[in-house]
């Protein structure tokens, strides 16, 4: 399977505002633990839904930013 670049992904998902630590790190080509550690540092805003971390697609393109 190829892999797509970080940018395409991210065009695929222009619609999604909210994703799970999981379909993040795969949108935008970062690892689930680097999301993790980001999240448990305070550096990205979070939320839970019946138990399972959201994260909003603009608290994340902030913080790739700041890291960028």
């Amino acid at each position: 399977m190829k892999k797509e670049s970080p940018m395409v992904m991210t065009m695929v998902h222009e619609d999604k505002q909210w994703f799970s630590q999981k379909e993040a790190a795969k949108a935008y080509g970062i690892s689930e633990s680097s999301i993790k550690h980001a999240r448990l540092s305070g550096d990205l805003p979070f939320s839970k839904l019946f138990g399972k971390v959201i994260i909003r697609k603009k608290d994340i393109e902030k913080c790739i930013e700041r890291v960028t």
